[in-house]
């Protein structure tokens, strides 16, 4: 028996019912899964280091520069944008993720 809540066949497998699930539902977990790998980047590659090597990562991520710490990457599912602000030594004290 087949629930439209959480579109699941006990009688099909797990690639199967995932297969059948609903575009939108899928489309979530797609964006759930680029926002965890943008903000683990962002972690390791830009949060604490110089503006300049943060910005260049960012760029080599695949974003582009919209003002100084302002940053945008549009993708097939998704539009992210990266707000920076700084220390007073140039590093970057905080990377937002929207």
């Amino acid at each position: 028996m087949q629930t439209e809540a959480t579109w699941c066949d006990i009688h099909k497998t797990k690639a199967q019912n995932d297969a059948n699930r609903p575009a939108a539902e899928s489309r979530n977990s797609m964006m759930e899964r680029q926002r965890g790998d943008i903000a683990s980047f962002l972690q390791a590659r830009v949060l604490a280091q110089p503006k300049t090597s943060a910005f260049a990562a960012l760029v080599e991520y695949g974003f582009t520069r919209e003002n100084d710490g302002d940053f945008f990457k549009i993708t097939d599912h998704s539009a992210w944008h990266v707000l920076m602000t700084f220390n007073s030594d140039g590093t970057v004290a905080t990377a937002t993720l929207q």
